[in-house]
């Protein structure tokens, strides 16, 4: 007889009283079930889920016959919960008092928050991006798009519009650098080279580092280049990871992100075209916005 469906996941909690609170007062759930587990127990059968769901959260007391569940309450990690707007929640809950472990924040394929509930367990919270491209021909229609959009802003600029810094320190060619050194790890990894090592990031991924970190690394390393050495990468790399996706079968791009990396090598089991969407056209959009700010500052 086939699984049909996940039935229940239990979190360990110390109040469950407390706890139905949190869940259904703070987080908006609903009780499916509350019953002793037997008749003058003092623990609950105790069940609730976000309106709709399927798949139901136990509330469970470990009694004295559960100790090893009694060592780890208040310790779960083991929790995602899936979310419309992250941010909207983020306002939300922060005005009910829920401390959010790790604010918002964005990824490739979404963006993730991690909160604590009542009992001490962190949950995450994780909004999936709707609106990936179904179809090869899709994904290339908008990094098509958004290049040309983009490039209709840097066409009309002089070498002085391009190289004259902001605020924050960047110039209009850094901003085009920082673009074309995330695309070229696209085009490596997409033929399974190292990604990070062709960035020439690979040692500060593998410290850890975080993403303003790496970007802040990949500013120093091309600050240096005139702006025609930049806008000469910025058309190659573009080039080639066109031609690279258009030689590739649709099926190639809804392969999971980890089948793209070194033998051996762990990685996420999502979909690839997340990192292609991520590193052209969302990216070409967002940076876009930074150089027009830029140019009004003139």
């Amino acid at each position: 007889m086939p699984i049909t469906r996940v039935g229940t996941v239990s979190i360990f909690v110390k109040d469950q009283e407390r706890a139905r609170k949190f869940y259904t007062e703070v987080l908006d759930m609903e009780v499916r079930s509350d019953e002793p587990l037997f008749p003058g127990a003092p623990a609950r059968w105790l069940a609730v889920a976000p309106p709709g769901a399927e798949t139901e959260i136990i509330l469970y007391l470990p009694d004295d016959n559960w100790e090893h569940y009694r060592q780890v309450v208040g310790k779960s990690q083991a929790l995602t919960l899936a979310a419309s707007d992250i941010e909207e929640m983020y306002q939300t809950l922060s005005e009910r008092g829920v401390r959010f472990v790790q604010e918002p924040q964005k990824q490739i394929w979404g963006t993730f928050a991690v909160i604590e509930d009542s009992e001490g367990n962190t949950i995450i919270l994780a909004e999936q991006k709707s609106d990936v491209p179904r179809t090869k021909e899709e994904l290339l229609s908008r990094i098509d798009r958004s290049r040309r959009e983009l490039e209709n802003v840097i066409r009309p600029l002089s070498d002085g519009q391009l190289t004259r810094r902001g605020p924050f320190g960047w110039s209009v060619k850094d901003h085009l650098a920082h673009l074309a050194t995330w695309e070229l790890g696209i085009v490596e990894l997409l033929q399974k080279r190292p990604r990070f090592a062709a960035m020439g990031v690979e040692e500060a991924v593998s410290q850890g580092k975080t993403e303003d970190e790496i970007n802040e690394l990949i500013f120093r390393r091309r600050a240096h280049r005139t702006a025609s050495e930049v806008m000469t990468d910025f058309e190659e790399v573009h080039a080639r990871l066109v031609q690279l996706l258009g030689s590739m079968g649709q099926e190639a791009l809804f392969q999971p992100y980890a089948s793209y990396l070194p033998e051996g090598a762990t990685g996420s089991q999502l979909p690839v075209i997340h990192w292609v969407a991520g590193n052209t056209y969302e990216h070409f959009d967002e940076h876009r916005g930074y150089i027009e700010a830029l140019l009004r500052q003139d």
